[in-house]
């Protein structure tokens, strides 16, 4: 049996529980969303600070959410990891698929990569020891809050400033996000000369492997709403999210890859969202 893939910013993708979901409680979100619109407008207009009235739909469409939540934690969404690797990587991530890091393997795992590009020439062993210096794994906050793989839930332009430097400098925010370019631009040069920016496609289950919803089982539910609220003229939140995830995924969900120098990398994310993303 297929997977059926959901993209958080496309109805066209949503399951049918889900649309008759949507369906069921249309009424509730449309009024919410009119009654935050009125009030939007009414305020704006006002010549004097009021205060704003609570909503009165805002406890059913906040157990719509919940609701939906619970639901979307048996769905698997796809999501977007953007990065930059050497093809050796690649081709490794393709056969093996992706690691998460914990804040017990985050380092090992940072020296491992290292390692490989000092072994093929690419790094010095003070170019290597230079990265390990400057990441921001040597802070305990950083190496927190850096666990698991970053991932997006909507697709961005790879000029995009929220992904740019990820695609343009080799290693990970672990790696090149605290050189300093005043103390150390040969550095930052030579990491953004290694490897080719990439932008994986990935099928993310809204589990964990021990069968616990994703954190970000909430903020999925929360666009899908707004991708009902907006088809009816609302103004929502921008639609996506940054998603973590903390166990490893197999190859098996690696739905496409795309590298800089490729006509699908140069134009991924340019055309509507609501196209389908991976050929």
């Amino acid at each position: 049996m297929t997977t059926e893939i959901i993209d958080i910013w496309n109805a066209e993708t949503f399951t049918e529980d889900i649309h008759a979901f949507l369906k069921e409680h249309s009424e509730t979100i449309i009024r919410f969303h009119r009654y935050e619109q009125q009030t939007d407008e009414h305020l704006e207009h006002l010549q004097r600070y009021e205060r704003r009235n609570r909503n009165p739909f805002a406890d059913n469409y906040n157990r719509i959410r919940e609701e939906l939540a619970a639901l979307m934690s048996s769905k698997t969404i796809r999501a977007f990891h953007y990065t930059r690797m050497i093809d050796a990587e690649v081709e490794n991530v393709l056969v093996n698929g992706f690691f998460a890091p914990t804040s017990e393997t985050a380092f090992g795992h940072l020296s491992d990569r290292v390692g490989r590009l000092v072994e093929m020439g690419m790094l010095s062993i003070q170019e290597g020891d230079r990265i390990f210096s400057a990441s921001p794994l040597n802070h305990p906050d950083q190496l927190q809050a850096r666990q698991g793989l970053w991932l997006t839930t909507v697709p961005f332009n790879p000029e995009d400033h929220s992904v740019s430097l990820l695609l343009n400098n080799w290693g990970g925010e672990v790696g090149y996000f605290w050189i300093d370019e005043s103390q150390d631009p040969d550095l930052l040069t030579r990491v953004q000369s290694i490897g080719r920016g990439r932008i994986f496609e990935l099928a993310v289950p809204m589990t964990d492997k021990d069968g616990r919803p994703l954190s970000g089982c909430w903020s999925a539910a929360k666009d899908i709403v707004n991708v009902l609220a907006s088809s009816h003229g609302f103004q929502t939140d921008s639609l996506g999210f940054d998603l973590a995830i903390k166990n490893p995924l197999p190859a098996s969900a690696i739905l496409a890859v795309h590298t800089e120098g490729d006509e699908s990398y140069t134009t991924f994310g340019v055309i509507d969202p609501d196209r389908e993303v991976a050929g």
